[in-house]
């Protein structure tokens, strides 16, 4: 499969090292333009805040979110923004995920990542994040490592049927078959398959959910180095054709479900 009229959209990765030093200074728009240089397809890339970072915790999400803005600000067409925020900082999220997405255009609320903050994936701190998520009618990436996490996102989903979420890490992490089992029968949980997109497991999971419920995520990491390269979506594209994936259904995967989660059409 190759063709420049495909188009990939990861719906998970993370930007740095902006966000692991409060002093580091934005980058020069300029630094982007050899990303997708070996790429067989157009690519846009969905960024959150680095996960486990002081700039997060010691400024709060509101500076972060500013902070994300300010860089992906000068080029729309390469990177989209996704609002990282600690469930913990109560009315500091959620007015970090009003700004992120009601003022500066940021189309999804996540990663979420319950080690590095501290809570549970339904815990009481959580439920706010999720009620405001729906009320702004973006989707939610949540990390999934494990069985234990899916089991938590499919009582939110449950709890909040027009919710959307994503759940990273193929619904599970190592334990991504318990997980995908645990998640496949809740219309509103999309699955994220990702990297390096093996063909077992990208049947697997197509098998469980269909190609209407599947986006594709890879955790890259962006940062300003001249020869930083995002290659992933080729195998993406290799991994669909050895499967035979109908053209819509491999669209589907490759952009079409982000595309209307992310609601990139509006």
């Amino acid at each position: 499969m190759n063709s420049p009229d495909i188009e990939i959209i990861d719906t998970h990765c993370h930007v740095e090292p902006w966000f692991m030093d409060a002093s580091a200074s934005l980058p020069d728009p300029g630094c982007f333009r050899n990303l997708f240089a070996e790429c067989r397809h157009r690519a846009r890339l969905v960024v959150s805040a680095t996960g486990r970072n002081g700039v997060l915790q010691r400024q709060g999400n509101v500076a972060a979110v500013r902070r994300l803005a300010a860089l992906i600000a000068p080029v729309p067409e390469t990177l989209i923004g996704s609002v990282m925020v600690d469930p913990n900082d109560g009315d500091g999220a959620l007015e970090a995920i009003e700004l992120g997405v009601g003022e500066l255009g940021m189309r999804c609320v996540g990663e979420l990542v319950q080690y590095i903050h501290g809570w549970r994936t339904d815990g009481r701190e959580v439920l706010p994040i999720v009620a405001k998520a729906v009320e702004l009618d973006v989707p939610l990436d949540f990390h999934v490592s494990s069985a234990d996490h899916a089991e938590g996102l499919a009582r939110l989903a449950e709890k909040f049927p027009r919710a959307k979420f994503i759940a990273a890490h193929h619904a599970g992490g190592r334990e991504w078959r318990r997980g995908l089992e645990t998640v496949r029968r809740l219309p509103n949980v999309w699955v994220e398959v990702m990297r390096p997109a093996d063909p077992a497991r990208l049947e697997a999971v197509l098998r469980a959910v269909g190609p209407g419920r599947v986006t594709y995520g890879t955790d890259f990491g962006v940062h300003a180095a001249p020869e930083l390269r995002y290659t992933d979506g080729n195998l993406l594209l290799d991994r669909l054709a050895e499967l035979g994936l109908k053209a819509a259904d491999a669209e589907a995967v490759c952009s079409g479900n982000a595309r209307r989660l992310l609601r990139l059409d509006d």
